[in-house]
């Protein structure tokens, strides 16, 4: 099982949502992926991946979890994100040459906004 995790939003540090992951990352440090990233208007971000090599970037923070606690914090992702609600699914994507986790939207994206990066001032 991967024990990386790419982060593009509240997740990431400095944000909402950061100290849930903090306590469990080795090392963190920042990274993009090729995708589009919308502002849900909810006060969170959501990806879509695109094909390595598109154009557009979403700029995030590539996360290494911490041994023996790479299950349990993905559980807790899970949760968060709503895997169950089919809000967003867990897939793996290439980073700095390393395959790590992600969070991609499952919902329609036509009313939301598409943002080159998710800052702490659209956290409400």
């Amino acid at each position: 099982m991967s024990t990386w995790v790419f982060v593009y939003g509240t997740l990431m540090p400095g944000h909402l949502r950061w100290g849930v992951l903090a306590p469990h990352a080795a090392e963190h440090r920042p990274a993009q992926v090729s995708g589009m990233l919308w502002d849900t208007g909810r006060g969170w971000p959501a990806l879509q991946v695109t094909d390595v090599g598109m154009p557009r970037q979403v700029p995030g923070h590539l996360v290494r979890l911490r041994d023996g606690t790479a299950s349990r914090m993905l559980a807790t992702l899970d949760e968060i994100e709503g895997v169950d609600r089919g809000l967003y699914r867990r897939t793996s994507v290439e980073v700095d040459g390393v395959l790590a986790w992600t969070y991609e939207t499952l919902e329609p994206t036509d009313d939301w906004g598409l943002i080159d990066r998710w800052t702490t001032q659209q956290e409400r």
